[in-house]
């Protein structure tokens, strides 16, 4: 696979998890689990999902649980999203960089814009198809 597509692809990748985990999987073993990062492998055919969580280890270790569970749901959330013909099989792993601090304070704030935004659309603007 191109260097620059798998590029681009991991970063798709990375920004559609972290919307899908936040608004799409309601198990409640998931707690504040942030993508920091995708890493391809060579041929495209699996992505090691680094996910930033907290709370205690066991938490930490249910959360991982939880989105392995739930990494057929992801890919084939993905495939539609993404338009892929293939997506590679998802491995979530645990991220405990200190440089994914300031990736999940994008992700945190971005998620929040993205509540208010939808509490938002439950009024008169969102009945008119109308967006903002």
């Amino acid at each position: 696979m191109e260097e620059r597509r798998k590029i681009r692809l991991a970063e798709a990748i990375r920004d559609e998890l972290a919307e899908l985990i936040v608004y799409e999987l309601a198990d409640p073993r998931i707690q504040l689990a942030g993508v920091t990062d995708v890493h391809l492998s060579p041929d495209g055919k699996r992505a090691d999902v680094l996910v930033h969580t907290t709370g205690a280890e066991t938490e930490q270790a249910a959360t991982m649980e939880a989105l392995a569970v739930a990494a057929g749901f992801l890919r084939r959330q993905l495939s539609l999203r993404l338009a892929l013909r293939h997506v590679p099989d998802l491995r979530f792993r645990p991220d405990s960089e200190a440089a994914s601090g300031e990736r999940l304070e994008v992700l945190w704030k971005r998620a929040q814009k993205w509540r208010r935004k939808l509490e938002r659309g439950s009024g008169p603007e969102a009945k008119s198809g109308g967006t903002s």
